[in-house]
């Protein structure tokens, strides 16, 4: 996973892991997360993936992760969702970035 942030140039990170489906989300949700702790180092930022879900319907897939995100004594549970019918594992990035969005902002 690589995540570009204004200003600070791009942060990278890898999560090992099989090749199946769920794995493959849970591997991308880690790298994603790892790279934003990375990325946020300095403001003391750590965000670690606690579950990631693919929820099917009858027409769309959907990545449901939860995470646990801190600043400092700040501590929260944090909800991202992504639509996943053409890409699950881009999803799986996106419900990461999409869950933390506020909690970097603020």
């Amino acid at each position: 996973m690589e995540l570009a942030l204004h200003g600070a140039g791009a942060i990278t990170a890898t999560a090992p892991g099989p090749i199946d489906e769920q794995d493959q989300l849970r591997a991308v949700a880690r790298a994603t997360s790892d790279a934003l702790s990375d990325a946020f180092t300095t403001e003391g930022v750590k965000v670690r993936v606690v579950s990631i879900q693919l929820l099917r319907s009858l027409t769309h897939k959907t990545v449901l992760v939860t995470l646990a995100a801190s600043r400092g004594s700040d501590h929260r549970s944090l909800l991202g969702v992504s639509d996943a019918t053409s890409d699950p594992v881009r999803a799986a990035a996106r419900a990461v970035l999409n869950a933390t969005n506020r909690f970097l902002a603020s």
